[in-house]
């Protein structure tokens, strides 16, 4: 990580972000995280965190978690 921080937020973007291993995502205006399955680089021992969103019975947490991606997310549906 880089250290940037930025209130404008392309949720495409995070599709060209194949070099990453820990993703925050907090404080984004976002409820739609399937493009995080088209990013390439996102797999086992990665970690992905939206905890501050709540998210009851997705699908796209449920395939980065069958793919080895440790998300961190409100489930308290």
């Amino acid at each position: 990580s880089n250290g940037t921080c930025t209130n404008n937020f392309d949720r495409n973007a995070v599709v060209t972000l194949t070099g990453i291993s820990s993703l925050i995502l907090w404080d984004t205006p976002f409820t739609d995280i399937t493009p995080l399955l088209n990013n390439t680089g996102l797999g086992d021992g990665d970690s992905v965190d939206i905890s501050d969103k709540r998210f009851c019975g997705n699908s796209t947490i449920n395939t980065l978690t069958s793919q080895g991606v440790d998300v961190t997310y409100e489930n308290n549906c």
